[in-house]
């Protein structure tokens, strides 16, 4: 080990290696024996010489930055996105920190602590990419600023495990099906005839599908696509469908039947609304092109009840004193760096942009005070899910900007010189503040993607306006927690962060399981499938509405009276027990899957429910959207007759080895309910790999494990509707025919 000394100036014989890793000169730790940093703890023993002495740690998508960068801070990165951040304490020989791995593949992590006090946590199931399946057998050490390295050792007991569960058998007939979202088929720009239905039934028959899932959105009168419900090109070809078939499900259960396919309705209970917003001017609202009005403007695709009746959606906690119309003029904005040393963005960096309808942004040029100190800063935190002032002050670094009383409901602050990291950081709930005219705090809506409906492509925020209150696919998307808690960089790549006044009394499209009526609307639509001739329902959670403030929502009128009745206490006024608060609301939403499986049964028909990754957080966590997902209960006691499994991996076949795949594989094989895998493969784009590869993988994968059913995701990227009534092969490179026969789904 002469060359680590020499290199790291070691100090003592605190270096292991064995026939299980080796160390190189670089610093990097190679040849791990399979799952040895499964459940390792990387200790090291080391000194910072300057200020900006370091360390990084780099394992797989994991880089942990201890020092450097002007002080004693220790930071989490996770695909180049910041998951976490801490004070470091003074270092000093014979102080060993820890770096603790945990990938059991229920909570991959990555912890780090030093003489027993947690420094840093971050879990990479919180991001989005789909899971990890585990930690790489690597581990790549560089010293920073030179600091140094007294001591490294790696404790470990390797994990081992089957390298797949022993799922048993299924005894069912094997089901090839695909699934269809028509509002992406219908995006193609051809209106449906009874002559392209009867087309797709032949076509996929042909192929070996036998079994066809039908994402149901509603009637033409009153469902996600009703009058007015998108822009006008795309409403012309839903209406004029409309005028061809009638309700596009109908359609395809009769013309699927006619060529031997079962239709099972996919029902996605809280895609009631998109959170894409059209332009708020007058005018365009008006045409008929939008719903409902909310932060940033008029929404799309909102079913009639939920928007005639919003409060059937979540409820924000603090919604009467957080809506906009209650809030005072802006007199001061106040940008906030999570510490003191200097950053690269200066107060004449920072652009200051206005907008009165969020679609016509243009540069302030009015009065206005600059200053840029280090003082000291009323600390914030989230508590009982809202951001509130806690009872300390630190000193950080500021950007401040004065001297003007503004009523404008948009704002944007552009910082022209943003990379991928940003050096002007700080956890979102803290990094910008409104203040008013009485140096009163004014609540406000970030917004950080752009892009109305069908707005003319490559124009940015100041002729687009910005999504406010959309996550999009950032981190933490299936995450209960706020993701306000994440830190972020005002000099970010992207360039400009949009500010919104006030916050959304409601969430933009999800009902509150709560509310008896809600849950009635969604029995009511379970029905109306079961009355169409479908042959299954299938329940699906997950949606496409992205808020950064779970943690805030689900306390409607019904859900705090029942937690008053149950815990005498009500959950909007003071501190609450949250995880009695995701239990009480998972109760609710269990009674309606075993309602809508009651009357699934009258038809004859099984309701078949999704288990997918958002499911996998207990009540004491962050589940999503603050809702106890009970799926154990579903399968036990609620009647559900198959399972979906969706998102539990992305399109590695390792997400069929996860334990949440596992645990329901089991309880559904005790019962004799089949298992259909159904994975998100558009990752393949990520990975380099073609989606012919990963799909042949993932289905010859899901065969080999036996299960009952396999389901193309999804018919659109295989096939576009022509004007004549047939179909366009948009995937040639695939032949859907073969690849069935050669995983053993077809023959």
């Amino acid at each position: 080990m002469t060359h680590l000394q020499e290199r790291w100036q070691m100090e003592g014989a605190w270096v292991r290696a064995d026939d299980r890793f080796t160390i190189e000169s670089d610093g990097k730790l190679t040849r791990c024996s399979p799952g040895l940093l499964d459940g390792a703890v990387l200790r090291l023993d080391w000194t910072p010489a300057t200020a900006r002495s370091g360390l990084e740690i780099r394992v797989g998508h994991y880089m942990i930055l201890l020092g450097g960068h002007g002080g004693h801070a220790a930071s989490l990165i996770k695909a180049q996105a910041l998951v976490d951040y801490g004070d470091m304490p003074p270092l000093r020989p014979g102080l060993p920190m820890a770096v603790r791995f945990r990938a059991d593949n229920r909570k991959p992590s990555a912890e780090v602590s030093l003489d027993g006090r947690i420094l840093l946590h971050g879990e990479p199931d919180l991001h989005g990419g789909g899971f990890w399946p585990g930690f790489p057998d690597e581990v790549v050490i560089t010293v920073l600023g030179g600091a140094t390295l007294q001591g490294i050792r790696l404790d470990s007991v390797p994990v081992q495990r089957p390298r797949s569960f022993p799922v048993p058998s299924a005894r069912g007939q094997r089901t090839l099906a695909i699934a269809v979202d028509f509002g992406d088929d219908i995006g193609a720009g051809v209106p449906w005839t009874r002559a392209h239905f009867d087309a797709f039934g032949e076509n996929l028959r042909r192929i070996g599908f036998r079994r066809v899932y039908w994402m149901y959105d509603g009637e033409p009168d009153g469902g996600v696509y009703d009058d007015g419900s998108v822009g006008p090109k795309t409403q012309h070809v839903i209406q004029t469908t409309y005028q061809h078939v009638g309700v596009p499900l109908d359609a395809a259960v009769r013309a699927c039947h006619a060529h031997g396919l079962e239709v099972y309705a996919l029902f996605k209970p809280f895609e009631m609304g998109l959170n894409l917003n059209t332009e708020e001017r007058r005018g365009v609202a008006e045409g008929g092109y939008g719903k409902r009005q909310r932060i940033g403007g008029w929404l799309t695709m909102t079913a009639r009840i939920f928007r005639d009746h919003p409060e059937l959606l979540m409820m924000r906690r603090d919604a009467e004193s957080t809506r906009p119309e209650k809030q005072p003029p802006v007199c001061k904005i106040r940008c906030v760096h999570r510490g003191v040393e200097p950053t690269r963005v200066h107060p004449d960096d920072v652009e200051l942009w206005v907008s009165d309808d969020n679609t016509s942004y243009r540069r302030y040029q009015g009065p206005m005070e600059r200053s840029e100190q280090v003082e000291e800063v009323q600390d914030l935190d989230i508590r009982d899910g809202l951001v509130v002032p806690v009872g300390t002050r630190t000193r950080r670094r500021t950007i401040t900007f004065c001297g003007f009383t503004l009523r404008h409901p948009y704002y944007a602050l552009k910082v022209p010189c943003g990379d991928d990291h940003g050096e002007f950081v700080n956890r979102l709930y803290a990094l910008v503040e409104l203040f008013g005219p009485g140096d009163e705090r004014i609540p406000f809506t970030y917004g950080f993607f752009t892009g109305a409906e069908e707005s003319p492509p490559g124009r940015d925020f100041s002729g687009r306006g910005f999504l406010f209150d959309d996550a999009h696919q950032g981190p933490w998307i299936y995450s209960g927690r706020s993701i306000l808690r994440r830190y972020e960089a005002l000099d970010h790549v992207r360039g400009a962060t949009g500010i919104a006044v006030g916050k959304n009394a409601y969430t933009t499209g999800t009902p509150e399981p709560g509310c008896a009526l809600a849950r009635a609307e969604w029995l009511r639509w379970v029905e109306r499938c079961l009355a169409m001739g479908v042959d299954g329902v299938d329940l699906r959670v997950p949606m496409h509405t992205r808020s950064f403030e779970w943690e805030a929502y689900g306390f409607n009128p019904p859900v705090a009276e029942a937690y008053r009745a149950a815990f005498g206490s009500d959950p909007r006024q003071g501190p609450f027990d949250a995880a009695q608060l995701h239990r009480l609301r998972g109760d609710q939403y269990t009674q309606f899957v075993r309602e809508a499986a009651a009357r699934c049964r009258a038809y004859g028909r099984p309701l078949q429910v999704h288990i997918d990754r958002p499911m996998d957080h207990g009540p004491r966590g962050y589940p999503f959207m603050g809702v106890d997902w009970q799926w154990r209960r579903w399968v036990e006691s609620c009647g559900v007759g198959a399972l979906t499994f969706k998102e539990i991996g992305g399109s590695h076949r390792s997400g069929l080895d996860h334990q949440l795949f596992y645990e329901a594989a089991v309880l559904a094989r005790q019962r004799g309910i089949p298992i259909f895998d159904c994975p998100f493969l558009h990752e393949f784009q990520e990975t380099g790999r073609s989606l012919g590869e990963v799909l042949a993988e993932r289905m010859a994968y899901a065969r080999r494990l036996e299960l009952d059913g396999f389901i193309v995701y999804e018919h659109a990227v295989f096939f576009k509707a022509r004007a004549d009534g047939g179909f366009e092969v948009l995937r040639d490179d695939i032949d859907l025919a073969a690849l069935a026969r050669s995983t053993g789904w077809v023959g």
